[in-house]
């Protein structure tokens, strides 16, 4: 398994190996973890390079709205559905 710059590893804590890869791409749940809209659930929508020392763009799906947001706001948390308990879900 091979990852890049802000991909995300599960890792299982018992045996100490990489259980998947979290692949920072269109599709992937993601948390917002900076910003107005910090702590929101979406999908990653798509990626626009940008040439020059401003951060690379994402555009978000979240709560029926799309948003535009630097790429260091979002975190993987899944392929199609979250892999972890957010907030309130876990209990």
């Amino acid at each position: 398994m091979l990852a890049a710059v802000g991909d995300v590893a599960v890792f299982d804590l018992e045996s100490g190996k990489i259980k998947e890869i979290i692949k920072q791409e269109k599709g992937a749940k993601v948390i917002i973890i900076k910003g107005n809209n910090r702590g929101s659930l979406g999908s990653l929508e798509g990626i626009k390079l940008v040439k020059s020392p401003e951060p690379n763009i994402v555009e978000i799906s979240t709560a029926g709205r799309k948003i535009t947001l630097p790429i260091g706001y979002i975190f993987a948390v899944g392929k199609t559905e979250p892999v972890i308990a957010l907030g309130e879900e876990h209990e």
